[in-house]
């Protein structure tokens, strides 16, 4: 990631720049740049199929070498998941125990269909309809998203509304309780026509994507997972009934389909038919996303322990139990024990939000502007 040289590229850069860039003329234009970005970077002498999974997992193999250790522990989260199941499966006499928690899996990294995030928004709004508050809102935060979307304006009080942002972070926003409960405060807003956070979640997308330091590197490990090179990933991704698709799945892939990315693909070194016998730690944080996981994956380990929370997001089992996790992770990896008592009782969800996000637009803004934007 921070070696010289580095995958930064301003074509790369301009591809989360591209507007409605999950519609097929953007994802064609993203593609048309990050081939333009892959062959200049050729030019240079630059091969991006160096910047893979396998060679993340190789220099940390050879850093384990040189500082002398036999066997190591491994811990990761999301993206890291995916690293310490790689070296499992590479280097298994030199890995004691490893824990992976809310993994993504060295295979099509980023890929979920539509159903499946459907299926979270399921899940949220059975919660949300237990929740008398929040019910006094919305009799269904769902139906309120689809109504909002549907009456989606190109601009609100001169802020462009761009839809491919807005459901990508909206998307995004499902990694952390506090941040769901903006959102649906956002849509039920906007289905009685005040369209401001909504606005300012289009603004926010800027912010989000301006924290990838390295787009290229972000793209070139997700594009080593690719199990099929000449998979139609656009084809799964085609669900018009969806509440929102499944935005970050399209984004990445459907660059990847539109582009000529060299590959090295993990798969081809480690299929996902290989086991692995290394005591591993398995967490997540919600049933649909463990379950998912656990259905198409638990066949690889012969020495797994599966640890499923539920109720929350990507981000929420680092926040909201995060000394329970502290413990868990400890316990696992100094005696082999899987310890979840600590944990405690998982907070029950109130969708009350602490803020909306045209709030938080507000409190970002330099005190003239604000003042401005007020007047």
């Amino acid at each position: 990631m921070d070696g010289t040289p580095t995958l930064k590229h301003p074509r790369f850069e301009e591809v989360f720049k591209i507007a409605d860039l999950l519609s097929p003329r953007g994802l064609k234009q993203a593609g048309a740049k990050v081939t333009q970005g892959v062959t200049e970077l050729k030019a240079k002498g630059i091969d991006v199929t160096h910047y893979n999974i396998l060679n993340v997992v190789d220099d940390m193999e050879a850093a384990r070498a040189a500082l002398g250790y036999e066997k190591i522990n491994l811990t990761g989260g999301s993206y890291g998941g995916a690293v310490v199941l790689t070296y499992c499966l590479r280097y298994p006499a030199r890995v004691h125990r490893a824990v992976m928690i809310e993994a993504a899996f060295p295979y099509d990294i980023a890929f979920s269909t539509p159903d499946e995030v459907d299926a979270r928004f399921d899940h949220l709004n059975r919660l949300w309809r237990n929740d008398p508050k929040a019910l006094e809102r919305s009799p269904d935060i769902v139906a309120t998203m689809r109504n909002a979307l549907r009456e989606l304006p190109e601009k609100y009080n001169g802020i462009p509304i761009d839809p491919s942002k807005v459901r990508i972070v909206t998307y995004l926003g499902l990694y952390e309780r506090s941040y769901v409960n903006m959102l649906f405060d956002a849509y039920v807003a906007a289905e009685k026509g005040d369209f401001s956070s909504i606005a300012v979640m289009s603004l926010m997308y800027d912010q989000l994507m301006a924290n990838f330091q390295n787009a290229g590197d972000l793209l070139a490990k997700t594009f080593s997972s690719v199990t099929d090179p000449q998979r139609d990933f656009m084809a799964k991704m085609d669900a018009p009934d969806s509440v929102i698709g499944s935005p970050m799945s399209l984004m990445a892939w459907g660059i990847y389909q539109h582009s000529r990315w060299p590959t090295v693909s993990v798969a081809t070194a480690h299929p996902a038919t290989q086991t692995s016998s290394i005591k591993t730690l398995i967490v997540y944080g919600s049933k649909e996303t463990g379950e998912s996981f656990k259905d198409r994956y638990a066949g690889m380990f012969t020495n797994a322990h599966w640890v499923t929370f539920d109720d929350l997001g990507h981000m929420d089992v680092w926040t909201l139990i995060a000394d329970g996790m502290t413990h868990l992770i400890h316990t696992f990896l100094d005696e082999g024990v899987v310890d979840t008592t600590k944990v405690g009782e998982i907070p029950k969800w109130d969708f009350t939000p602490q803020m909306t996000f045209h709030q938080m637009f507000q409190q970002m803004m330099p005190p003239a502007a604000n003042q401005a934007s007020k007047d």
